[in-house]
């Protein structure tokens, strides 16, 4: 792919510097919240002390985990910002990606779009603030998505071999980034025509990915049989549906479901309009890839309630790249202002109102009432932690 011309650059450079700000302003000023504290536990010690954690006590695979575990040093105490800052580096770098992607699709004005909007999401960025594996499964799904648009122009035998790395690395950074591999095979199967040898090509690299997973398969037969047992999500009623599919654009705290609906809309329009600057069977990939996840999710959920906004975030890949070609095409300032506005009250949100439990006030005001010889106990979520 050709570098994008000078005014493109200055832009994108303009775009990224905003995003990096939404994402780096105030990186530690919260407190560890509950999950991102489990996550300090979880990567205490080395790599043989983790995976025997994430056996014992949790359900997630360990890819994230082992990178922030090295990442720390160990896992020894080290403050909220130098924890936080692996995803606030990929939150960033995704933006890059997003316009690449949206240049390989349509041109450098959906990119730049795209880019505009992924860097003022909201949602985006705040799970560019947590020591957690969404910004990395965002990342790796628009690079495993960059690298199949590569694929399905010229066949690298290079290209298939880190497509197949990304995908495992995909499935070893959150399970449910396999609805996210199951769209792609959809997507495949729409473009197959596009170059010979594309359907095989791909399905070879995804025997490849497997055998990469391979390793962590009993781990995960272990992890399901737990989820199975027991897990905290609730059966989503239409009501949580409708909010969940809103919530990635709105706003990344609690919203009511008529906000998430109102707010959401004008995306969730401009997706399915036409003229666009993106092809019509690139488009229709787009809108597989946005709809097929949480309908996975959906109907997993008739058996095993895992319906979850945050774990199918990635759909604001396709969304953000449907609205920039819509907008790209037609009425650009007006669109462009109206879609960055729905996103405008959660961005506001973000960096004003508190998301996390304040745990460093409670421990300020404990430590002030306790007088000589009181001992404070704690009840800590997870009982069985080692």
């Amino acid at each position: 792919m050709t570098a994008p011309p000078a005014v493109d650059r200055r832009l994108l450079a303009a775009i990224v510097l905003l995003g990096a700000a939404i994402r780096f302003v105030g990186l530690g000023s919260e407190s560890y919240w509950h999950d991102e504290a489990w996550t300090t536990v979880l990567i205490r010690g080395g790599p043989g002390d983790l995976i025997h954690r994430l056996l014992a006590d949790d359900a997630h695979p360990p890819l994230y985990f082992l990178l922030l575990q090295a990442w720390s040093g160990g896992g020894s105490w080290v403050s909220e910002t130098w924890l936080r800052l692996p995803s606030a580096l990929l939150g960033t770098a995704s933006i890059l990606l997003m316009f690449r992607l949206g240049r390989a699709l349509a041109d450098g004005r959906t990119g730049l779009l795209a880019a505009l909007f992924l860097a003022a999401s909201p949602y985006a960025a705040a799970y560019s603030r947590e020591a957690r594996s969404y910004a990395l499964v965002f990342f790796l799904c628009l690079l495993s998505l960059n690298l199949l648009v590569d694929l399905r122009a010229a066949r690298s035998a290079r290209k298939w071999a880190a497509f197949a790395a990304v995908t495992a690395a995909l499935l070893l950074s959150h399970y449910m980034a396999a609805f996210f591999v199951a769209a792609q095979a959809g997507a495949v199967l729409l473009l197959r025509r596009d170059r010979p040898g594309l359907l095989k090509e791909f399905l070879l690299a995804s025997a490849g990915a497997a055998v990469l997973f391979l390793p962590w398969l009993p781990a995960f037969i272990v992890h399901a049989r737990k989820v199975n047992d027991s897990f905290w999500i609730l059966f989503p009623t239409l009501v949580d549906v409708g909010r969940g599919l809103g919530e990635p654009i709105v706003s990344p705290g609690p919203v009511f479901a008529g906000e998430a609906y109102v707010l959401s809309l004008p995306f969730w329009i401009a997706a399915f309009l036409w003229p666009s600057r993106i092809g019509n069977r690139d488009g229709w990939m787009l809108r597989l890839l946005l709809l097929l996840p949480p309908a996975c999710q959906i109907l997993v959920s008739l058996k095993r309630p895992l319906f979850y906004t945050p774990t199918f975030q990635y759909i604001l890949i396709p969304l953000f790249l449907l609205g920039a070609a819509f907008t790209a095409r037609r009425w650009t300032l007006a669109v462009t202002i109206v879609l960055l506005a729905t996103m405008a009250p959660g961005l506001v949100r973000l960096h004003t109102e508190s998301h996390k439990e304040n745990w460093r006030e409670a421990e300020t005001r404990v430590a002030a009432g306790l007088r000589p010889g009181e001992r404070v106990v704690a009840l800590p979520g997870h009982v069985a932690i080692n």
